[in-house]
């Protein structure tokens, strides 16, 4: 809804080069919370709740 006010966090770092992807999650190199799961395997995209996807390893 974009009329509900939310936090975003902006990531530091700089986004990867579409040409040389890393193999794990695409966001592990800006991420402060990366685990080498993160670098060495992509999450699958699970359902959160009702319309709302997310792909990380860390959220259950």
């Amino acid at each position: 809804d974009p009329r509900v006010d939310r936090n975003h966090e902006i990531l530091q770092g700089d986004v990867p080069d579409p040409a040389e992807s890393p193999v794990g999650c695409k966001f592990s190199g800006r991420c402060p919370l990366t685990e080498q799961r993160c670098i060495d395997q992509e999450p699958e995209l699970r359902l959160i709740e009702e319309g709302h996807y997310v792909r990380c390893h860390l959220v259950e």
